[in-house]
Order: structure tokens, then C-alpha cells, then sequence
């Protein structure tokens, strides 16, 4: 008689094909995860750049017309001290007469526009207007 060959369960080659197949499955799940990851500081940073610029846009609006003038900053200051956290920001202050944008004279209105560039190196940008009263 003839002993019979259970049929149950996986061979070998059935065995290597799942283990590659799970392979390769997990190779893409790495490298979706880690490009997460190396993305997730990116609203921490954002809300710091934005905190900055409310900063900024404080002091800007407690200075006088004629007081607003461009300026470049390699550290944010505040009151002539470092703000600590920001070492690495560069910060550019553009200050251009813009009259003309709402059909005013020239001099009676400033366009603000403040740049804020964090160490990864995205600049973002803050636009205001000041008017003369």
C-alpha cells in the first residue's frame, strides 16, 4: 500500500513567495513612512515663522509712519535682544510707498512686507499697509 501525501499546509516555495511578497509590501510602506516623517517638523516650523511675524507686525504697527524703514536681520530681535528659538531665522523687511495701490497719493500709505526665512531655507512672506493719519 501506498502511503498517502498529506496535502495540508504550505511548501516550501509557497513559504519564500509569501516572505518576498511581504518584502517588497514593507519596502513601500518604509518609504512612504519616512518622507512622513521628515515632513512632520514642517508645521512646527510654520507656527514658529508665524509667531515671528506676529512679532514683527506688533512693533511695526506701534512705530510712526515716518519710523518704518527697510531693514535685514540675520537673528530676530526684539527690544535689541535675541530672540531665543530663532537664531537661525533671516528675517528682511521690505518697506516700499504704495499710494497707488489704493488710487491714494504716493506718500500716504507704506506697503510692509516682512520675510522670514527659517533655517530649511521655505521664506514666507507678510504683507501689511500702513497709512499716514
Amino acid at each position: 500500500m501506498k502511503a498517502t501525501v498529506s496535502e495540508s499546509g504550505f511548501s516550501l516555495i509557497e513559504a519564500i513567495i509569501t516572505i518576498m511578497i511581504i518584502a517588497i509590501a514593507m519596502t513601500g510602506l518604509i518609504a512612504v513612512w519616512s518622507n512622513a516623517a521628515s515632513r512632520s517638523a514642517d508645521p512646527f516650523i510654520q507656527a514658529k515663522v508665524s509667531s515671528l511675524a506676529a512679532i514683527y507686525l506688533a512693533q511695526i504697527k506701534h512705530q510712526a509712519f515716518t519710523e518704518i524703514q527697510s531693514r535685514q536681520q540675520s537673528a530676530p530681535q526684539l527690544a535689541g535682544t535675541a530672540i531665543r528659538g530663532y537664531a537661525d531665522f533671516k528675517i528682511e523687511i521690505k518697506v516700499v510707498l504704495a499710494g497707488s495701490d489704493f488710487a491714494l497719493a504716493e506718500p500716504a500709505l507704506k506697503r510692509i512686507t516682512i520675510q522670514i526665512t527659517p533655517p530649511q531655507g521655505y521664506p514666507q512672506q507678510f504683507v501689511t499697509y500702513k497709512g499716514r493719519l
